[in-house]
């Protein structure tokens, strides 16, 4: 009888669990034998196959400029397995990782295999990256065109990076402060969330650091001065240095909350 309540329970719990978050899985034998998607609502009225997407304060759409460091992944018409977290009206399934066909174009160059591919100004389309940036991942195969407006889907391995090449320190920070402001402009709603965050965290590590101290010199001195009360004196330090445990625990678990909201 146990083994029977036992086996009812887990399938109640894979019940429960497919049906909060719905699963589609295709065939796995085709094009893209490595894709597994979520879906996203995309903010656009025609959403081709291989599309670059990026995040915005007002949801998800095309990638429209070059090196964009909010891009999040690449939309495709035939995953593998797709998650549904969310019912969502209209949906796209987009993969930020593993092999897809990515919209691509030769405005930048002709593309060979393992150069790295970045957004561009076309709404969508990828395109050679010949300088330090954000990309959406490495090219699998090669690409050339005469007419840089064409496109075409080639073979990428998603994995987004702040790519390097030839790169100095000083070119280095340039990117990062203009990449940071990028992102912050496109969703100051996060950033804000980062900076309350870490404020709460340094805080709260400033105040804990400052009771450990205090309760280690204190002690020290009481117990130069009375060296028969060190037992009593060995629980405050101790008490002390919980209270800085756990006040640096406490900003971290505010911080993790500020972020989850």
């Amino acid at each position: 009888m146990s083994k029977y309540r036992l086996f009812v329970g887990i399938f109640v719990i894979f019940l429960g669990i497919f049906y909060i978050s719905p699963i589609y899985a295709q065939n796995t034998i085709g094009p893209n034998p490595h894709q597994i998607a979520d879906y996203m609502d995309i903010n656009a009225s025609s959403v081709p196959d291989g599309s670059i997407v990026s995040h915005t304060i007002n949801g998800m759409i095309l990638s429209q400029k070059e090196y964009d460091p909010t891009l999040i992944g690449v939309v495709t018409k035939d995953p593998m397995l797709a998650i549904e977290t969310v019912e969502l009206a209209t949906k796209e399934a987009v993969i930020t990782n593993g092999v897809a066909y990515v919209r691509v174009s030769a405005q930048n160059g002709t593309i060979q295999a393992g150069d790295a591919i970045t957004t561009s100004t076309t709404e969508g389309v990828g395109m050679k990256a010949d300088k330090p940036g954000y990309i959406i991942g490495f090219s699998l195969d090669s690409y050339e065109s005469k007419n840089p407006q064409d496109t075409n889907r080639i073979r990428v391995e998603i994995n987004k990076i702040y790519y390097s090449k030839n790169e100095t320190l000083s070119s280095s920070l340039n990117k990062f402060v203009s990449s940071s402001i990028a992102t912050a402009t496109q969703d100051p709603l996060s950033t804000f969330k980062y900076f309350i965050a870490g404020t709460v965290l340094l805080t709260t590590l400033f105040v804990g650091i400052f009771f450990f101290g205090r309760a280690v010199n204190s002690g020290i001195d009481a117990m130069g001065r009375n060296p028969l009360a060190k037992n009593h004196i060995y629980v405050i330090v101790l008490y002390n240095i919980f209270l800085s445990v756990f006040i640096i625990g406490t900003g971290f678990a505010i911080a993790i909350s500020i972020l989850k909201i």
